[in-house]
């Protein structure tokens, strides 16, 4: 029998909250400290099928077989592809999602070269000139912060998912056993 406690659903909200304003601002920190988070997170629920026992083992290990085949997918897939195909691949699926995402969320903002000063209207070429220069562009957030924040919370959203299998599973199989009995 599927449970979702209160419990559950406030951290699953907290993450995913905390997981859209990172993608809103996504930059190298924010993507750096994804990126630990989650591979703690990994870590922790190998140790937690390592020493559990019962059904929180159950959802260590669905949590960390999908998440951690998913990771290294999301991080390492596109590239062993290129290698051996001579094409880039997806991430199952994930990344064309992140990407029109991004498209969506995506600001462009302008500046002289040389300004410290951004904006997001695009400099005429005749104010560029007089400020002295051509002008630069950059985007915010950061295209590949963004994605490398997304795979990251795809991880954790897959090995949730992963782990409650592993438990619907484990429930499944312990009713069978007791009503045999």
């Amino acid at each position: 029998m599927f449970r979702f406690s209160l419990r559950r659903m406030l951290v699953v909200f907290t993450v995913v909250a905390v997981g859209i304003a990172s993608l809103l601002r996504a930059n190298a920190l924010l993507s750096g400290i994804w990126g630990l988070v989650t591979n703690a997170v990994i870590l922790a629920a190998l140790l937690a099928a390592l020493l559990d026992r019962g059904r929180r083992r159950n959802f260590a290990i669905g949590f960390f077989l999908i998440a951690a085949i998913y990771s290294v997918n999301a991080r390492l897939g596109s590239a062993v592809m290129l290698k051996l195909f001579d094409q880039p691949a997806y991430a199952l699926g994930t990344a064309p999602i992140l990407d029109a995402a991004f498209s969506h969320l995506v600001r462009v903002e302008y500046s002289v070269q040389g300004s410290d000063e951004w904006s997001s209207t695009k400099p005429t070429r005749r104010s560029a000139g007089m400020m002295g220069g051509i002008f630069e562009t950059r985007t915010n957030p950061e295209s590949w912060a963004f994605r490398r924040i997304g795979f990251d919370m795809f991880t954790l959203l897959f090995g949730y998912a992963g782990g409650m299998f592993a438990v619907f599973l484990y429930d499944r199989r312990h009713r069978e056993v007791d009503s045999a009995c």
